[in-house]
């Protein structure tokens, strides 16, 4: 309630802290996941470090900003992908049975780096949160990740438009989401 999320972000916050090893909030853009894990964040760093990843340094380094907290140690360490993977293909870890790793624009993600990645958290004991889209920007690699993922588990859908607060302004970007430009327009 003090976050304000709206009641199907309170849903998918709630769903996801049940404890399972892999989860997915799936929402197209302006649904605000990454807002939808402020709060949850902050409950959940005092028993967890929590890291976060994305394809790109630009991705890691939003939710890094986005997700970090004011009070001290609360802060989110956030790299590309490819920067945790190598570190695990040196031989470190980049997580353990407290770890939480946050990977957001899931759609991205290739097969490759995907078994890679879920390789090292099923190792750790960890767990791995996605967001993501899975009709929006695609990987460039081969096969899509996210959707062996989603074949596998059910991911916590985030439908309602709430970053744009203009009615008019939403129901242009839920058109657009849907692929409705003409009428968008």
């Amino acid at each position: 309630r003090a976050a304000t999320l709206s009641n199907e972000q309170t849903a998918a916050a709630l769903g996801i802290a049940d404890g399972r090893s892999i989860d997915f909030i799936e929402g197209r853009s302006g649904t605000c996941k990454n807002s939808t894990l402020r709060p949850l964040c902050r409950a959940l760093e005092t028993d967890f470090r929590i890291i976060a990843s994305g394809v790109s340094w630009r991705t890691a380094r939003m939710l890094e900003s986005e997700l970090s907290g004011s009070a001290p140690g609360s802060h989110i360490e956030a790299r590309a992908l490819d920067s945790w993977l190598a570190v695990s293909k040196a031989g470190g870890r980049f997580c353990d049975s407290r770890t939480l790793l946050l990977v957001d624009e899931a759609s991205q993600i290739g097969i490759k780096a995907q078994h890679a990645l879920l390789t090292e958290v099923e190792r750790s004991g960890g767990y791995v949160l996605y967001l993501g889209d899975r009709a929006q920007t695609l990987a460039v690699s081969a096969g899509s990740g996210i959707e062996l993922v989603a074949r596998t588990i059910e991911a916590v859908e985030i439908s309602k438009v709430v970053r744009q607060s203009d009615p008019q302004l939403r129901t242009m970007v839920e058109q657009l989401a849907m692929g409705d430009v003409n009428t968008a327009m």
